[in-house]
């Protein structure tokens, strides 16, 4: 993500992926991937946020308050079919706003019992993160999933990248 010119907030960001056996690069590259297609801009002076999911995991938004809601405009998986429109909507975003991006490894993180991490437990464990830092919450989402899936050997990596909305202008 790149800060645009002029009077631009101050973001926190942190990134983190667990990587398992020799897939190193590649939670790096479907990262990449889900930045560029999710035509991400950070907001600008008032917290306006515009975005565009390109096929991807919706990213969650995790407000100040704990309330918790899906960014799942946008269009099929970019680059799978041509001349395809992508809706795009923006939103206001509060001081202390987290923005929470995350690989499908994340939701379909398996236990023991076959049951996947899965959509609605990530939206309960996205609602306890208000006011949290972003490394507090990109490590405890690493924690939930590696709790959740115990011992368990996973399919596939997991990503994630946490950006906080602080409302302060750069100088």
């Amino acid at each position: 993500m790149a800060i645009s010119s002029g009077s631009s907030p101050t973001v926190s960001a942190t990134w983190a992926a667990a990587l398992s056996g020799d897939r190193v690069l590649e939670p790096l590259f479907r990262l990449a991937a889900q930045l560029r297609s999710a035509r991400k801009r950070l907001p600008g002076r008032a917290g306006r946020f515009v975005y565009s999911n390109g096929g991807h995991n919706p990213p969650l938004w995790i407000g100040a308050g704990g309330r918790v809601f899906e960014l799942s405009e946008g269009g099929p998986l970019l680059g799978f079919m041509e001349n395809v429109n992508y809706g795009q909507t923006s939103l206001t975003l509060g001081p202390g706003d987290l923005i929470v991006l995350y690989t499908d490894g994340v939701t379909e993180a398996v236990n023991s019992g076959g049951e996947q991490f899965g959509a609605e437990r990530l939206t309960a464990w996205a609602a306890r993160q208000a006011g949290r830092s972003p490394e507090e919450v990109q490590k405890c989402l690493i924690e939930a999933v590696d709790d959740f899936s115990g011992a368990r050997p996973q399919a596939d990596d997991l990503a994630v990248l946490v950006v906080r909305f602080t409302g302060r202008n750069l100088s």
